[in-house]
């Protein structure tokens, strides 16, 4: 697939040192793949939820790093629209690690 938006991975992963390196594979992955279909896709991504339509919610760290991008399957495309993260999710992480 052809990925577009590497600004906003880069800002994320700049921000989030959490999920650097989940989010780089999964460009890596997403790069390398050829999907046909949304189901074509769930088989590799179970928890990728499809959002109005076109679009699609990948869980890079489940619950916790979330991109939401659109897909053009029959161009081979996915367009990052935004990386974010649930603010509640990163903090518990954080501090049971800490703990």
């Amino acid at each position: 697939m052809q990925l577009y938006g590497y600004p906003i991975l880069d800002d994320f992963a700049t921000r989030h040192s959490k999920c650097r390196g989940p989010l780089a594979a999964w460009r890596v992955e997403v790069e390398d793949a050829v999907w046909t279909d949304l189901a074509d896709l769930q088989r590799r991504y179970v928890t990728a939820t499809p959002d109005d339509g076109v679009g699609v919610v990948f869980n890079v760290v489940p619950e916790i790093c979330l991109v939401t991008t659109k897909v053009n399957f029959v161009r081979g495309i996915v367009v990052v629209e935004r990386a974010w993260a649930r603010r509640q999710a990163l903090r518990q992480t954080t501090s049971r690690k800490a703990a």
